[in-house]
C-alpha cells in the first residue's frame, strides 16, 4: 500500500501571492505528482489556509482533492479551524469538544491515528484517547499523523518559536506504551527525520516554502512542489520525499 502526505499548503485567497509564491499552483503541481504515484491514500496534514481559516479556501481544496479520486484524510494545523474543517470535509463525527478533530482507522497490519495539534497541544480528552489507542492491538504497526513534530527537531527558528508544547508528555506516553511508533508531521517547513528508541518521526516539507534549518532566524530555503511517499510492506515501511 502507498500512502502519500502533503502538508502546509497555505493556500492564499484568490489573487494573492505571499512571498511571491503561487500557492495554488504549487499545491496543484504537488497533487499531480502524487496522483501519478498511484497513491492508495492521501493524508493532508494541516495548515490548509495561508493565515487564518478560510471557508472558501477549504471548499476549493476539497474540489481539487475530490477530482483526484484518491481517498484522503484531513487534519488541522495552527492556521486552521478544526470545526470549520470538519464542516467542509464532512468530518463532524470526528470533532471532539467542538474544537479538536481526531480519529483513527485500521488497515491490514497497521493502525492509522490522526491527531489534532492545531493549538500546539492536546486536550486531556485527546491524551486519554491516544493512550487508549496505543494500547489497542499492539501487533499492528502504529502510524501517527499530526501537524506539529512532537519532538525537538534541530530547526532553531521553529524549535524556539513554534514548538509542540507538550513534547515531554508525548515522550512519556510512548515510553509507557512500550511501542515504537512512526510519526508523520509537518509544520516546520523542512524535510527531516528524527529517530529515538520509541519513535521514528518524519517531517514533510511544504510546497509553499521551506526554511533553512541551520539558521537561527527565519531564512527562506526553497519553494518547490513536493510530497512524501510512504510504502507499507509486511516487513516494515519506507518513505521518501519527492520534489518537482
Amino acid at each position: 500500500m502507498i500512502i502519500t502526505t502533503i502538508t502546509d499548503l497555505h493556500i492564499a485567497p484568490e489573487g494573492e501571492r505571499p512571498f511571491d509564491v503561487d500557492t495554488r499552483q504549487n499545491f496543484l503541481e504537488s497533487l499531480g505528482m502524487l496522483v501519478r504515484d498511484q497513491s492508495d491514500l492521501l493524508v493532508v496534514k494541516g495548515d490548509l489556509s495561508y493565515r487564518d481559516a478560510d471557508e472558501k479556501v477549504y471548499h476549493w481544496i476539497r474540489e481539487q482533492l475530490d477530482q483526484t479520486k484518491i481517498p484522503y484524510r484531513i487534519i488541522g494545523g495552527n492556521h486552521d479551524d478544526s470545526s470549520l474543517l470538519a464542516s467542509v470535509f464532512g468530518l463532524e463525527d470526528h470533532l471532539h469538544n467542538s474544537i479538536e478533530l481526531y480519529y483513527e482507522e485500521k488497515i491490514p497490519g497497521h493502525h492509522l491515528i490522526y491527531l489534532d495539534s492545531s493549538i500546539g497541544s492536546f486536550s486531556q480528552m485527546q491524551w486519554n484517547w491516544l493512550n487508549e489507542k496505543l494500547q489497542e492491538e499492539a501487533h499492528l504497526r502504529k502510524l501517527i499523523f499530526m501537524h506539529h513534530p512532537p519532538v525537538a527537531a534541530s530547526v532553531p527558528y521553529m524549535d524556539k518559536n513554534y514548538p509542540f508544547r507538550e513534547q515531554g508528555e508525548f515522550e512519556r506516553l510512548l515510553k509507557n506504551s512500550n511501542l515504537h511508533v512512526y510519526v508523520f508531521c509537518g509544520h516546520y517547513h523542512v524535510e527531516k527525520c528524527i529517530l529515538s528508541p520509541s519513535m521514528s518521526c518524519f517531517i514533510t516539507p511544504s510546497p509553499f516554502f521551506n526554511i533553512d534549518d541551520t539558521a537561527d532566524d527565519f531564512k527562506l530555503y526553497n519553494n518547490i512542489p513536493c510530497y512524501r511517499r510512504i510504502q507499507l510492506t509486511d516487513s516494515g515501511l519506507n518513505t521518501s520525499v519527492f520534489y518537482e
